[in-house]
């Protein structure tokens, strides 16, 4: 009589990173297909909307590296996907905005970024497991922003800004992320919802700046 092994794939629930690339395609594509995105890519978007937008992204950077700072250290997995120190990246970003002339002490946040600060409480014993998606969503940028890094620092020489943010890990960069999602399929499955709607949020989030920036 011949054994078989059950075929339990269609009940596996699937690995957190591959879910929350499946599930934020929605939002990652509304974010990334923004008119004003297209603009900075072709260099058209003018100078000053460009610092503005990398402005907002600095107050987003320096506000979720805070709220993960304040959370207590625990045994949790979640607490694997801390950043380290060259993990915080919203200190590239003062100095890149510094570099450009920018008051950054005196940069104010756009209804965008003012919501997301207002409307957001995060749990208070651990880490929060939306912080930890949104997480996921700025370092997952930094593999496209490699790419177009040389292509931005060229049309928006003019500038000053060395736009050392786009690309903080140099060589290191595809070990580093895939790490990163090696960690992220270490959370424990109750986890799961709630670091994809922060992921989901931090998409908004991106979109939302845009729109902001684009008002007259």
């Amino acid at each position: 009589m011949t054994s078989t092994t059950p075929d339990t794939s269609a009940t596996e629930p699937m690995p957190l990173a591959d879910r929350l690339k499946t599930e934020t395609a929605e939002a990652h594509l509304q974010a990334e297909k923004h008119p004003l995105m297209a603009q900075m890519l072709s260099g058209r978007l003018p100078a000053e909307q460009f610092l503005g937008y990398y402005s907002q992204l600095y107050l987003a950077h320096q506000w979720l590296e805070q709220a993960i700072g304040r959370a207590p250290v625990t045994s949790d997995p979640l607490d694997m996907l801390r950043p380290t120190d060259d993990g915080h990246h919203s200190h590239l970003l003062a100095s890149d905005l510094a570099a450009a002339g920018v008051n950054v002490a005196g940069i104010m946040p756009g209804p965008a970024v003012a919501n997301l600060i207002a409307s957001f409480s995060p749990l208070s014993d651990r880490l929060d497991p939306q912080l930890v998606g949104m997480r996921y969503v700025l370092e997952g940028s930094t593999n496209g922003n490699r790419m177009i890094a040389p292509h931005l620092r060229k049309a928006y020489a003019s500038t000053g800004n060395p736009l050392t943010y786009l690309d903080p890990y140099g060589e290191s960069q595809r070990p580093r992320w895939q790490a990163f999602r090696a960690a992220l399929n270490t959370i424990k499955p109750q986890d799961h919802d709630a670091v994809l709607k922060g992921a989901t949020a931090m998409f908004h989030l991106i979109h939302d700046i845009a729109q902001d920036l684009s008002k007259p």
